[in-house]
């Protein structure tokens, strides 16, 4: 399989499942501005620090408001970060490998980049725009749908395993990381009226809530959360399972010793920390560590399957 291949598949699917992961985190912090206490300010900045805009927003001079960063992160076409600019991304890449995907995949990535392209709702009302981007999390889910009922295992389907969770494994830890920061950093008042809806806010955004309650079988507390984001090994978004599958493809591949040595000191780190033992405050170090070792395992992977730049 020629590299250049599975890098565009590799970016394809890490391009989908962020445009899908941004649309999921945006509808539910919208719905717990409508749900939550109303004694507690919800910051949407707090978005563009999840998704590692940051820099970009304040260079951009943008206002921490809601219309500024739903246009920030929705419709924004140079910002490389927003829901446009990642299926416009996901489909250039698609377009060179289409004869290597099942025809309803690359069809269901032409509908929906015309939908985004179509329907700018970064100004429009918040019932427009969570109806928009439902609709975009559906058509993800439906071209995600395709490709595990129809795509062979070959090299091919791995490489689209390894980037789904490598991306879905980041935002993980990157939604556990802003939140749980948030709920420290909260008044004690204020903290006791945020806590339930800004942790239920964390797994909807996952759509961890009712794996959560299953699985846990206790009322929603920081610490099981955390525990749960990070190590539960069935559900799907958790950093164990998508560390899990990511190392199944690998091994299905050649070459494979670099990046899964990465892996194998990310899954080691996981099990440092027992189960409910990482206090609120010792989140942010912990996560930091954890994201520089995705980051290295990325790096293990480009460097050891794509072309080198020119």
């Amino acid at each position: 399989m020629l590299s250049r291949v599975a890098e565009n598949l590799y970016w394809m699917t890490r391009y989908l499942e962020r445009a899908e992961n941004t649309a999921r985190l945006i509808n539910t912090t919208s719905q717990m501005v409508l749900d939550g206490p109303r004694n507690v300010p919800v910051s949407w900045r707090s978005l563009v620090d999840i998704l590692g805009s940051r820099p970009r927003f304040d260079a951009e001079g943008l206002a921490d408001d809601e219309r500024s960063v739903m246009r920030f992160l929705v419709d924004e076409p140079a910002h490389g970060g927003s829901i446009q600019a990642s299926v416009r991304a996901a489909r250039e890449n698609a377009r060179t490998v289409r004869e290597l995907l099942p025809a309803e995949v690359w069809e269901g990535i032409n509908e929906l980049y015309f939908l985004v392209r179509d329907n700018a709702v970064g100004q429009g009302g918040r019932r427009r725009r969570f109806d928009f981007l439902r609709r975009v999390i559906g058509h993800n889910q439906q071209i995600t749908g395709v490709i595990e009922g129809t795509l062979s295992r070959g090299a091919p389907y791995q490489f689209v395993t390894i980037a789904q969770h490598l991306e879905r494994a980041d935002m993980t830890s990157r939604i556990l990381d802003v939140r749980a920061s948030q709920l420290v950093d909260e008044d004690e008042d204020a903290l006791d009226a945020w806590q339930d809806a800004g942790w239920m806010t964390v797994l909807r955004s996952l759509g961890a809530y009712i794996m959560y309650r299953q699985s846990m079988n206790i009322r929603i507390r920081g610490s099981s959360v955390v525990s749960f984001l990070l190590r539960d090994e069935q559900f799907p978004r958790s950093v164990r399972y998508c560390l899990q599958r990511t190392a199944r493809a690998l091994r299905a591949l050649p070459r494979s010793d670099p990046p899964l040595a990465e892996l194998a000191r990310l899954e080691q780190a996981l099990e440092v920390v027992a189960p409910g033992a990482l206090a609120l405050g010792e989140v942010h170090d912990y996560i930091d560590e954890l994201q520089s070792g995705l980051g290295q395992l990325h790096r293990a992977v480009t460097q050891t399957y794509f072309p080198e730049p020119p």
